[in-house]
C-alpha cells in the first residue's frame, strides 16, 4: 500500500498548488489499489495528462519524474521499465500494425506474426505493395518456391535500385526536419528538394568516372546533405561506406582500406559543443599527403562545393 502523498511534496516541486491538489487527490484515490502493471501505466497516463494541461508544470521536468515515480512505485521488476508513453487505443488502431492486423482480421500480434511465418510469400508480397517499392524489372514472384529455407532466393529476376523508392510522397511534403548546433532554426527539407539534391550527387559521381558498384565513403555529420549523399550514391548504382565524422584519422584510413572506398564526400569543419572540428583536415591528416596513392581515394571536392561547403582544394587533385 503506497503511503499519502500530499500537495505539498509537489509544490515543492514547482507544481501550483491547484494542479498539486488534483495530483495529490489521483495518487491517494488509487493508493489502495494493488500496483498491477496495467494499473500503474493507467494512473501514470492521468497523471502526466494533468501536468501537462498546466501551462506552468508542461516544462517541469522534476514534476514529471516525481509523478513517474509515484505512478510505479512498488513496481515487479519482472515487468520491465517502467513506460513513460503508452500508445492510445486510437493509436493503435491507426497505426500500420493496427491497420494490417485489421486488414487480416486478427486480434492479436501474435496471430499476426505466425502469419507472417507460416505464409511468408503472402507476407512479404504484402509488404512489398505497401512500402511502395518500385521496380525497374518486376519479379517474377516475391519468394522462389524451390529455393531452400535456410538460403530463400527473394524476388527471383527483379532489377531495381532501392534509392527510387524513397520518394514517393508528393514533392512538397517535408522529408526531414533539422537544425544545428551553429543554426537552431528548424530547417525543413520537402521530398522534391532532397531528390534534386539526391540527383545532383548522383549526376556528380557519374562525371568521377568510378565503375558501378565501387564503394565511397561519407564522413560527415547527419545533415540534410548527408542524407541527399547517401541517397545519391545509391541512385548512381556505388556502395556507400559510413564513417562517423567523430573518427580519428587512423581509425578513418582503416575504414577507409577495409572498404576499399575510392572517394570520400567531406566537408570543411564542423561544430559540436562549442568547438569546430576539421572534419577535411582529418580525411587529409590520415594519410598525409599520400592518402590517394596509398589508400585510391579521391576527394569528391566539387560536390561538396555544389552542395555549398567550403572546402579547401586538396594538394593531390
Amino acid at each position: 500500500m503506497r503511503s499519502t502523498v500530499t500537495a505539498s511534496l509537489f509544490e515543492a516541486r514547482g507544481v501550483p498548488p491547484a494542479t498539486a491538489r488534483r495530483l495529490a487527490k489521483i495518487l491517494d484515490r488509487g493508493g489502495s489499489r494493488r500496483p498491477g502493471t496495467k494499473e500503474q501505466v493507467r494512473m501514470w497516463s492521468e497523471l502526466r495528462t494533468v501536468v501537462l494541461e498546466d501551462s506552468n508544470s508542461r516544462w517541469n521536468f522534476d514534476a514529471h519524474k516525481l509523478v513517474h515515480d509515484l505512478a510505479y512505485a512498488d513496481r515487479d521488476p519482472k515487468a520491465g521499465p517502467a513506460p513513460a508513453w503508452s500508445p492510445s487505443p486510437r493509436s493503435i488502431r491507426e497505426s500500420n500494425l493496427g491497420k494490417l492486423m485489421a486488414e487480416r482480421q486478427v486480434r492479436t500480434y501474435e496471430d499476426l506474426h505466425r502469419w507472417s511465418v507460416d505464409h511468408r510469400e503472402e507476407f512479404w508480397s504484402t509488404m512489398v505493395a505497401k512500402l511502395g517499392i518500385r521496380f525497374r524489372k518486376p519479379p517474377s514472384r516475391v519468394l522462389d518456391p524451390h529455393s531452400a529455407v535456410t538460403h530463400p532466393e527473394w524476388l527471383p529476376g527483379a532489377e531495381m535500385n532501392i534509392a527510387e523508392s524513397c520518394f514517393p510522397a508528393d514533392s512538397a511534403k517535408v522529408a526531414i526536419v533539422s537544425a544545428s548546433e551553429v543554426d537552431e532554426a528548424v530547417r525543413r527539407t520537402t521530398y522534391g528538394e532532397l531528390q534534386r539534391l539526391a540527383a545532383r550527387v548522383a549526376n556528380g559521381i557519374d562525371g568521377m568516372a568510378l565503375p558501378p558498384r565501387a564503394r565511397i565513403a561519407i564522413y560527415m555529420p547527419m545533415t540534410p546533405e548527408a542524407v541527399a549523399i547517401y541517397l545519391g550514391i545509391v541512385l548512381s548504382g556505388r556502395c556507400v561506406v559510413g564513417i562517423a565524422d567523430a573518427t580519428a584519422p587512423p581509425d578513418f584510413d582503416k575504414r577507409v582500406r577495409i572498404a576499399g572506398a575510392k572517394a570520400v564526400f567531406t566537408m570543411g569543419s564542423t561544430v559540436r559543443d562549442g568547438k569546430a572540428h576539421d572534419t577535411y583536415g582529418k580525411v587529409v591528416a590520415a594519410n598525409g599527403d599520400g592518402l590517394e596513392r596509398a589508400a585510391g581515394v579521391r576527394y569528391a571536392h566539387e560536390q561538396c562545393a555544389a552542395l555549398g561547403y567550403e572546402v579547401p582544394e586538396p594538394s593531390l587533385m
